[in-house]
């Protein structure tokens, strides 16, 4: 089984304008409502590529119960533990005349210390039923700055295998841990590193992101393009152009892709070019962390993975 940390959900509302205009009333022409964050899509996106994943998520008041609602109508596993805060709301805009994307997002209430433990005893017991773990996103405020460190570290302790989708310094402290897998896209690499970095420099911060502890290292750029690092050689990432119809998530489709190729025992080599068909998948629907299997495995023979 594959367990999906996501400690930072949402309720994610989708709007869908004609034409979004500012300082003016905007009347969208359809709105979808799922639940949101990293780690949710990339459940989900796992759960509609025939995966065993169990979400592990804190959700809390009216929002939280839509949420729970919303993830058994997706047939998406998951272990909710319960919190006093209201689940926080996150709204995308889609202009399907300029195809532009513009994302509203709220910040959750701090966590309570007795919230935390039991968000910590929880995902003891998940991780004892796990062979890999993806932690992804943001963390809640009042939750120490090496969570992820010390859970990448737990699940090493079982010999589990652990992916990390994170940013700022969640990851520069769980990069310490060695995680078997880093994927970041290219402002957080930057992040990272904490310096601006150029085309030219590409390979040299691969391999300093895997000098700070990443066993295999994953950047994603805008459109279809990445880098990776896999063991001591580096690699560009090459998809088709595709019509976008909504770009957000596609980072999360990759990572489940990853993970579910890995899951069913593929290289890892081969693994990122399905998690590039499962990025590339996901830009062709209006929901974030949206896959149709079909389009992931079309897409699959036509992405090269290049040594440079």
């Amino acid at each position: 089984m594959i367990l999906v940390v996501c400690l930072h959900p949402s309720l994610q509302r989708t709007l869908i304008f004609s034409q979004l205009v500012l300082n003016q009333v905007n009347r969208a022409k359809s709105v979808h409502v799922s639940p949101g964050g990293k780690g949710v899509n990339v459940a989900r996106v796992i759960r509609q590529l025939g995966g065993d994943a169990l979400l592990f998520l804190p959700l809390g008041g009216a929002h939280g119960r839509t949420v729970r609602t919303l993830l058994k109508n997706e047939g998406i596993s998951f272990s909710p533990v319960a919190i006093s805060s209201n689940t926080r709301i996150c709204s995308t805009l889609l202009d399907s005349t300029t195809q532009s994307v513009t994302e509203l997002v709220e910040e959750s209430a701090p966590l309570t210390e007795k919230e935390m433990a039991s968000i910590e005893k929880r995902f003891l017991s998940c991780l004892h039923k796990t062979q890999w773990l993806v932690l992804s996103g943001t963390v809640p405020s009042g939750f120490r700055e090496t969570i992820y460190y010390d859970w990448i570290l737990l699940a090493r302790k079982y010999g589990i295998l652990t992916f990390l989708d994170a940013s700022g310094h969640w990851a520069r402290n769980a990069l310490a841990a060695h995680p078997w897998l880093l994927k970041c896209n290219w402002e957080e690499m930057e992040g990272i590193l904490e310096r601006k970095i150029s085309l030219l420099e590409v390979s040299d911060s691969l391999h300093a992101l895997q000098n700070r502890g990443a066993e295999n290292v994953i950047v994603t750029c805008d459109g279809p393009l990445a880098y990776a690092r896999v063991g001591d050689a580096n690699y560009r990432i090459e998809s088709e152009a595709l019509q976008v119809v909504n770009s957000i998530g596609s980072g999360d489709a990759m990572m489940a892709g990853i993970v579910y190729h890995i899951s069913n025992e593929k290289p890892l080599s081969e693994a990122i070019r399905f998690g590039m068909a499962c990025a590339g998948a996901n830009v062709l629907t209006e929901c974030a962390g949206e896959v149709r299997p079909s389009d992931v495995y079309a897409l699959f023979p036509r992405i090269r993975m290049i040594p440079i």
